[in-house]
Formats: structure tokens, sequence, C-alpha cells
């Protein structure tokens, strides 16, 4: 019998990239790994009857709990692999599990890790020590990322942009396949007033570059 298992760094929100992981792992009938969960999200995902095996259960993720969920994944396969095995990948730490896996690999990239794709400008923020750490951290985890993407057995993107961003890791091939909108609602553009406001829904996180939304339209303005 093959066994489906999902793998994800954390559940800590309710965003597109978990929402796409709890939905695979229902219509695939896969267990979840991910280091942690948000406990208040439990009674939202309940009602799904899905096993997510996670390490920890904490509201908040803080920096030093990702460092821990380096090493989780890293070991994790020496808990649960076997050659009959269907592996799949999302997020930034949650593939190091696959360096010591036996079954079929199968990665879905949301987007490259924006730590390395943004690199440049984060190493202005930071004092010698902290670049020359950021330095090395990002060398291996450059080296090993690329390792991953050689050893996966299938590479997915959710888009366009996505794929052509992973290019600069691998020269493989990546297949596009477009997350699921659940929001199919058809309306008539003409009926839309538009105004001088840029409206975004995600979350206030340096990930989601919201300042950088903020500074671009402060500097439109005086133009």
């Amino acid at each position: 019998m093959i066994n489906i298992k999902i793998f994800h760094d954390n559940i800590d929100f309710l965003g597109g990239g978990e929402r796409l992981i709890l939905n695979l792992a229902r219509n695939l009938s896969a267990d979840i790994y991910c280091y942690n969960l948000n406990p208040e999200l439990e009674k939202y995902i309940k009602k799904y009857n899905l096993k997510i095996n996670a390490k920890k259960k904490l509201k908040k993720n803080n920096f030093l709990l990702k460092v821990y969920s380096f090493f989780y994944f890293l070991f994790l396969p020496l808990r649960y692999s076997s050659s009959k095995t269907i592996e799949i990948y999302s997020g930034n730490f949650s593939f190091l599990s696959s360096f010591f896996s036996k079954g079929k690999k199968i990665f879905y990239c949301h987007c490259p890790p924006k730590f390395i794709i943004y690199y440049p400008q984060i190493k202005k923020d930071y004092n010698l020590l902290s670049k020359l750490l950021i330095f090395i951290f990002k060398s291996i985890y450059i080296k090993s990322y690329k390792l991953f993407l050689k050893k996966s057995d299938f590479i997915i993107a959710n888009s366009k942009f996505t794929k052509n961003r992973l290019k600069k890791f691998t020269s493989k091939n990546i297949k596009i396949i477009n997350p699921p909108n659940t929001f199919n609602v058809n309306f008539d553009n003409s009926k839309i007033k538009y105004s001088s406001f840029f409206l975004s829904n995600a979350r206030l996180d340096n990930a989601k570059n919201v300042f950088e939304l903020v500074y671009a339209f402060e500097k439109i303005k005086e133009k």
C-alpha cells in the first residue's frame, strides 16, 4: 500500500499555502507533518478529520523555533520513511526531510525562500557579525536547496512567476499547477468603481512586503 505524506514548515496561519496543503491532505488521505500547529486553528481543521503530526502547538512561532524546525525535519525521516511512500514537500525547511528518505519526492513551490531572494537588501540592516552568520547560513542553505531540487522526482510551481524564480536554482523540468481558486464569482468589470487607493489582503508580515507597498505608493505620491 502506498502512503502519502505531506511536509509543511508550520501551520501558524490559514494562508494560501496552508489551505492548499490542508486541501491536498483531505483529497489524498495524506498525513501532514509540520513543526508547529497553532492551537487556535485546530477548531477550524478538526471538522476535516485530518491527521496532523506537529512537534509543537504554540500560538506564536518565533525565530528560535524556526531554528529548531531545521533539525526536526532533518532527522524526521528516520522515523517513517519507506520506498512505498510518496512525499510532498512545501515550505522553506521541510525539504530537509528528503535527504534521509526513501520515497518518491514531489516539491510544490509557492515561492523560493525570500530570505535568499532578497538577501542583498536584508544585508544592509545588520552588523558585521550578523552579516557573516547570514552569509554562512545562506551558502549552506542554497547548496542544500539545489541538492533537494536535484533529488526531487517532480517539481511543481504555483505560477509562471514562481517557475522563473526556481530556474535560478535548477535546470530540471518544472510543471505549473495553479492553486485552486474557491472564489469563482462572475462579475461585470465595467461596474467596478476605481479610486485613489490600493487594497492588499496580505497579513502584516515582513514576508508579504506590505511596507514595500506603502513606500512605493509614497514615492508615486511625491512624483
